[in-house]
Parts: structure tokens; sequence; C-alpha cells
């Protein structure tokens, strides 16, 4: 059936991270920086409260297609260093592209991953986070050597309305109710196994 998770961000308020994965949730992308930031307030906690719980781990970066890719990818990759979100078993770092130019979005994520991989040395495929509308109309290709994560909400589980070999994830809903967590918050499920999206050494 494929394995359950989240993604949280500072806007969700993390109360128990052990009855999060008590419930069956068993990964979770935080958001690791927004733009050419390096600081973002509530990475590190969130991260070092899901890992103590026995969950696997990645960082996504909220990309600013308005920024350099360059300047981006230098921000992300400072922030996965230093949260040491590189380790064997971590999930793949993600990109978010929740807007993107369609004349240049591949051009801006080819440059940010060729940069991240300078920068980091990891040189496996990124993931890419986006609406499936954005693949459905070739905004972002399914060609370009990274992981898919589609947002496809209220569509059958592990069935989102764009479907590729390159989809790993399906998130299916932004008003999951995650017991240890307040309110409402994304939830996916994996598509691929979970081991294709972890960092191998």
């Amino acid at each position: 059936m494929g394995e359950l998770g989240i993604d949280v961000s500072d806007h969700n308020v993390i109360t128990n991270w052990d009855t999060v994965y008590s419930w069956g949730y068993d990964f979770v992308y935080v958001k690791g920086n927004e733009g050419t930031s390096t600081v973002y307030p509530s990475c590190s906690s969130q991260l070092a409260g899901a890992r103590a719980a026995g969950l696997l781990t990645g960082l996504y970066h909220y990309a600013q297609f308005s920024n350099s890719p360059f300047a981006s990818a230098a921000a992300f990759a400072e922030v996965c260093i230093e949260n040491n979100a590189l380790s064997a078993e971590s999930l793949t770092p993600c990109i978010d592209m929740e807007t993107c130019d369609d004349q240049n979005a591949d051009n801006w994520l080819n440059t940010f991953a060729h940069q991240f991989a300078l920068i980091t040395g990891y040189y496996g495929s990124l993931m890419i986070y986006a609406s499936a509308e954005l693949f459905i109309d070739e905004q972002i290709s399914d060609d370009g050597g990274w992981w898919l994560w589609v947002a496809s909400w209220g569509s059958p589980l592990r069935n989102p309305t764009y479907l590729s070999p390159r989809v790993a994830l399906h998130q299916f809903t932004n008003q999951a109710g995650v017991p240890g967590i307040e309110g409402s918050c994304d939830a996916s499920y994996s598509i691929q196994p979970i081991s294709a999206i972890t960092v191998t050494p």
C-alpha cells in the first residue's frame, strides 16, 4: 500500500512526535528554508523531534523562482549540511515549486541541482514537489532525472491526476488530522519504495 508521511513547516504545531509515529506515519519532509535565506525558525527543532521519534526525515526548499538558482542552491545546501540532512537514510532533498515560469523552469531547476551537487557532493536525484497541474501542463518536465512529488488532493490514494514512473510521492490532502499535531496538515503516500528516495552513501 505504500508508506504514509507528512510535510511540516512553522505553520504546524507538533505536540508529540512519538504520537505521530505511533499512528503509522513513517516519514516527514520538514521545511528547511525559503528563497535565499539560510534560517528557518522551526527547521532544526522539527527535524530533531521527528528523528528522535523514529521517522525518516528530509528537508525541502521553498523555491522563489525570481531568485537566482545559484544563490538558492547555496542557501539550501548550507541548511542541509548544517542539519546533517544528507546522511544515509535521509530522504532525498526536495525543491518545492508552488509556482514557476514555464519558459525557464527546467533551466532553473537544472542549474539549482548542479550547484547544489557542487557544494554538497550529493549527486543523487533531487525531489521536485509541485501540483499535478504544473506537470500536466509540462511547466515542469518529467525527464529531468528528478523524483516527482505530486500534489493531487482528493484523488484516490497513490493515483494522482498526474502519474508517471518518476512519481515517487502523492500528496493526497492538505487537511489531514494527525494525532500529535494541532490542526490539519499535508499528508502523502509513497508510490515508489521509500528506499528509492533515500540518500545512499
